[in-house]
């Protein structure tokens, strides 16, 4: 796990990236109530680093920054970028996961109705929405081609 330099903004701001995809070898329930021993977790944070100044001004979940990135990092394109933002969105800790499948995510964990097919509480516990082999892949490919610091 390294940070990574993704681009700039046209104010000079740095984007620094750093991701993580780790194997956790605990059981674990899905969000489709399966039983699993050992998955993959995906980790992202950022840091926006400003124009002539050495220390970041904004950590962690800077995913509504992305989209002032201007100049990529060599390897990189506004797309690619775009991309990183949408798997983040979804991806990001995928082991901690309040609703089941058949739970509406946009219902608040404490005003959802139980699942219909167990009666599980969201929010009771943390589920697992694994992590796609594709997924893996393509966040290995950004990985290889981030500039590190």
């Amino acid at each position: 796990m390294s940070k990574k330099l993704i681009g700039k903004n046209d104010q000079g701001d740095r984007f620094y990236l750093t991701l993580e995809i780790r194997k956790n070898e605990r059981e674990a329930t899905t969000i489709n109530h399966q039983k699993v021993l050992g998955y993959k977790v995906l980790s992202i944070c950022g840091e926006v680093v400003e124009y002539r100044k050495q220390n970041a001004s904004n950590f962690g979940q800077i995913r509504d920054r992305l989209s002032e990135i201007t100049q990529p990092s060599k390897g990189f394109t506004l797309k690619d970028i775009a991309r990183i933002n949408e798997i983040w969105e979804k991806w990001h800790l995928n082991d901690l996961q309040s609703h089941c499948s058949h739970q509406d995510k946009a219902i608040k964990w404490d005003q959802v109705n139980p699942c219909p097919l167990n009666g599980y509480k969201a929010g009771s516990a943390w589920l697992l929405n694994e992590l796609p082999q594709e997924i893996i892949n393509e966040m290995q490919s950004f990985l290889n081609e981030m500039a590190v610091i």
